[in-house]
């Protein structure tokens, strides 16, 4: 009879104890997860949509007009705009071939079509003309790159260096508006 309570009272401590570290358990689970959706997103708070490796393209009559690559991005529906990161904007032309933009960082507003692209922002085209600024604004209704940044151009035996610049993809012709230093290598020219 003595083991037979001493076994009842041990087996109803460890009911107890189970008891207790199952509330325990419980409650550190809850008081984890308020603590998670307390903690601010990652994410921008007006983007909608997260994303990455992003793809852009715009055709017309089964011609593509230009392609955009992204590594990451954000999509603000408010907006109508998408946040890039690692940026790669080839624009197709009939003249030179195609022009590669290169930027760490940009947006695109999708109602007005206009991409805005920063840092270290460098383009090139395939017979290796090449234009360098920190940012540049380009529509895709004009076709025309602009900055009122720094800019450097360079074109085979021409380099030039001003403030403000707005270049056209037909024609390929670019304009830089004030500040402008030029040096000629006349060696390099048929190069």
């Amino acid at each position: 009879m003595l083991n037979s309570l001493l076994l009842r009272r041990l087996l109803g401590g460890i009911l107890v104890v189970a008891l207790l570290a199952v509330v325990a358990v419980t409650v550190s689970f809850f008081v984890e997860n308020t603590r998670r959706e307390k903690q601010p997103s990652p994410r921008h708070p007006a983007a909608d949509v997260g994303l990455k490796a992003i793809h852009f393209t715009e055709s017309d009559a089964d011609r593509k007009k230009w392609e955009l690559f992204a590594e990451s991005g954000e999509y603000d529906k408010a907006a109508e705009k998408t946040t890039l990161a690692t940026i790669r904007f080839i624009v197709e032309s009939d003249q030179k071939g195609p022009v590669t933009v290169s930027a760490q960082h940009g947006e695109y507003f999708h109602a007005s079509r206009i991409l805005i692209l920063k840092g270290n922002v460098v383009a090139k085209t395939e017979d290796g003309a090449l234009f360098e600024s920190n940012g540049v604004t380009y529509s895709t209704k004009n076709r025309i790159f602009s900055t009122k940044e720094h800019v450097r151009y360079v074109d085979k035996g021409l380099a030039v260096e001003g403030t403000g610049m707005d270049f056209t993809i037909e024609g390929f012709r670019a304009t830089i508006h004030s500040k402008v230093s030029a040096t000629l290598y006349p060696g390099k020219r048929g190069q």
